[in-house]
């Protein structure tokens, strides 16, 4: 959500100066796909416990996003999740896997 909330920013400033001829605020649906279940209710609850108030400015910033509906936070079961064929170590068969499903070789 780090990465996509600029450059969501960016894409509605962008259109606000171009002159785009209808509401683009409405037209520009943002979906993160998490496998995390701790992540999944920290994203959609807002409830602090012991162990995640440390982070908690930056959080209550993300639950407003999604809060307001900007950002939708859904679940993805893990062994479809793309993001993991860039981000884990995985064994050569689930590597293979995920590069056929986003690469399609």
């Amino acid at each position: 959500m780090r990465t996509l909330i600029p450059i969501r920013s960016l894409v509605l400033e962008l259109a606000g100066n171009l002159d785009v001829p209808h509401n683009i605020s409405t037209s520009v649906n943002s979906t993160v796909f998490e496998d995390n279940n701790g992540a999944m209710l920290l994203a959609n609850n807002q409830r602090i416990t012991s162990r995640t108030r440390y982070f908690q400015v930056k959080w209550h910033f993300f639950w407003d996003i999604v809060k307001r509906g900007e950002i939708k936070v859904l679940y993805i079961p893990t062994d479809l999740q793309k993001a993991d064929f860039l981000t884990k170590m995985n064994p050569r068969e689930v590597f293979e896997r995920l590069r056929k499903m986003v690469q399609g070789w």
